[in-house]
């Protein structure tokens, strides 16, 4: 192998011929890159520099040949091959797993759209208006205006207890006053 290498017939210079001989050394291109030289340039070197492989020794033939070297190699790539589908696979899980988030979401979405929520409390609002339906001041707040100062809403009554009698005054109240 020649590191004159040609490029359209023209030989290598300087920094060219430094990285032809740099690979023809059997370095890899990516160290070279981090030897400081630029990557295109190593790259286009890389392309002219043809390393020819030296043939197999008839050891290394016997070696290769051997049924348990094969039978690794083959264990090898299928590990490689299952690692690469593992790989592959794990997206379509992702996505999967998402689909399944966005259609609770849509189911979710739907029943709330639909009013479920909305109804549940709508009858829970209907319940307390016929609670309040039956209280003796029922409106009364709305209608009371005071003759002496004016003041709407802004009332009290006296209430007594049923079960043990005792009196109390039950209303709205001023915000700075307290019930009496």
């Amino acid at each position: 192998m020649s590191t004159n290498g040609a490029n359209n017939g023209h030989p290598l210079k300087g920094k060219e011929q430094a990285i032809a001989s740099l690979l023809s050394e059997g370095k890899k291109p990516v160290d070279v890159i981090r030897q400081g030289y630029s990557r295109g340039t190593v790259y286009k070197v890389a392309k002219q520099v043809q390393v020819e492989s030296t043939p197999l020794s008839d050891v290394d033939h016997a070696v290769e040949a051997d049924p348990e070297i094969v039978d690794l190699k083959k264990q090898l790539r299928k590990a490689q091959l299952k690692h690469q589908i593992a790989n592959l696979s794990m997206p379509s899980n992702l996505e999967a797993r998402l689909k399944a988030i966005e259609e609770r979401l849509g189911i979710l979405w739907e029943k709330t759209r639909e009013g479920d929520v909305v109804v549940g409390l709508e009858d829970a609002m209907t319940k307390v208006q016929e609670v309040l339906k039956n209280t003796p001041l029922k409106g009364l707040c709305s209608k009371f205006q005071c003759k002496g100062c004016s003041s709407q809403g802004l009332l009290a009554i006296p209430v007594r207890c049923t079960a043990c009698g005792k009196m109390t005054r039950w209303g709205w109240w001023p915000k700075k006053h307290t019930q009496a």
